[in-house]
């Protein structure tokens, strides 16, 4: 499976943090494996100072009866510097919903205005389709 797409980031009221970025995925199945390959790139804005470029890997296997065991690691350069990102997680999916928890990480602090965001975490969260 393929996509691309732009995304507009639209901060009603904020000043200076609005953006565009443009967005490729590519995934593909084999058995019980997804590998994933993902790209962004936000060019040089009235508020993004560089381009700003994200490349990504990602993995999912499904151990059965619900259970996806997921990993995922990227690269970001431009509004941080050489920064490395990951996450480590789990889902279990029943009917319409879909429960995971993941730990998510990274090799960098965040900028100045950010610092109090800057440490790995776990991250639960519950998805509805329908």
């Amino acid at each position: 499976m393929w996509r691309a797409g732009g995304y507009g980031y639209l901060y009603p009221h904020g000043e200076g943090t609005n953006y565009v970025e443009m967005i490729a995925q590519a995934e593909t199945s084999m058995g019980p494996i997804t590998l994933g390959l993902e790209g962004a790139l936000a060019p040089r804005q009235a508020n993004v100072g560089e381009a700003n470029l994200y490349v990504g890997a990602s993995s999912a296997l499904d151990v059965g009866r619900g259970w996806t065991v997921l990993l995922r690691g990227g690269y970001e350069d431009g509004f941080y510097n050489s920064k490395l990102d990951w996450e480590l997680g789990v889902s279990y999916t029943l009917g319409m919903l879909t429960g995971s928890l993941a730990y998510v990480d990274t090799n960098q602090g965040a900028p100045d205005e950010l610092a109090s965001g800057a440490q790995g975490g776990v991250i639960g969260s519950l998805l509805v389709e329908f």
